[in-house]
């Protein structure tokens, strides 16, 4: 079976392409993905320069610049992808928001190794805000690589309220951070299951393993709204000593 879908890095559509059984078919999207993205010194080699830039992605020299790379993540209906915006605007990053470059309008799911390189590409990067989880591979990913990890961990019946909340203003407003024409109550239920099946990773040893990582990163845990006033005020402080 085939099926189309669009590839993105960040707001930028890297190409419209068709996959059959994981063969990629435009030479682009071939060029940006398949080739080594750095060279032994920390710069992008030089036939893929041209090409990231065209889609927002820098080449070399963007890489010694102050960099601030956030990680946003938790369980489903913690608010993630208002939360990034915010994160965005308040340190004036671009972001990168993972549900809608995994899955394509109306649902359908990029494979995983196209993701895994469009993400890898994105890591690489010395801003973002990345919003997600994507698959487990990526997530490590993304942990390793962020230096600010924003861990959204509400009280139970919040994450399972806002997700039916979401629900239920769906047909008035689209879900933020979700594509366009995603099938709402299957997603929703999709919710629902992860928030029941939750408890086997974002758990006590998980936390325990992400605060180990202090003071190497910095750790922010989001129950509340004052916990976000926090983050953003803090953001907004090294946004303006690395102006």
């Amino acid at each position: 079976m085939n099926a189309e879908f669009t590839v993105s890095v960040g707001f930028w559509p890297v190409c419209n392409r068709r996959w059959r059984g994981g063969a990629i078919t435009d030479k682009r999207l071939s060029g940006l993905l398949t080739r080594g993205p750095l060279k032994s010194d920390g710069s992008y080699s030089e036939c893929n320069v041209d090409l990231l830039q065209q889609h927002g992605i820098s080449g070399d020299g963007d890489l010694v610049a102050a960099s601030m790379k956030v990680a946003v993540f938790g369980k489903p209906g913690g608010g993630k992808s208002t939360l990034s915006q915010r994160i965005a605007a308040a340190a004036d990053l671009p972001l990168y928001q993972l549900d809608i470059i995994q899955f394509e309008k109306g649902g359908a799911q990029m494979p995983d190794d196209v993701l895994a390189r469009v993400h890898a590409h994105i890591l690489v990067q010395p801003r973002w805000v990345l919003d997600g989880f994507g698959t487990r591979q990526t997530f490590e990913a993304m942990l390793r690589e962020a230096s600010v990890l924003v861990y959204v961990e509400r009280a139970w019946m919040v994450h399972y309220w806002w997700v039916t909340k979401r629900l239920l203003k769906s047909p008035l407003i689209k879900p933020l951070g979700w594509p366009e024409g995603s099938p709402i109550l299957s997603s929703t239920f999709g919710c629902y299951r992860k928030l029941r099946l939750s408890p086997a990773f974002w758990n006590s040893d998980f936390k325990a393993r992400l605060m180990a990582q202090r003071p190497l990163k910095r750790i922010y845990v989001i129950r509340h709204r004052s916990d976000e006033l926090v983050l953003l005020n803090d953001l907004s402080a090294l946004k303006a000593e690395n102006e």
